[in-house]
Order: structure tokens, then sequence, then C-alpha cells
């Protein structure tokens, strides 16, 4: 695998947890 396979992998495992990220923030807080 190259550097730019990881890189690409990481940026949109990063991107997908940012719009998770976002999802969670509008449901109620949970412990």
């Amino acid at each position: 695998m190259g550097l730019s396979e990881i890189n690409g992998k990481f940026v949109r495992d990063f991107e997908f947890f940012l719009k998770t990220e976002k999802n969670w923030n509008l449901l109620p807080e949970k412990d």
C-alpha cells in the first residue's frame, strides 16, 4: 500500500468522523 493510499483512506475516515460527530451533536447528550 502506497503512502498516498494510506493518506487517502485517513482523509476519508476523518471526513466521515467529522460528519458523524456533527450528527452526534444533534442528538440529546448521553453519558
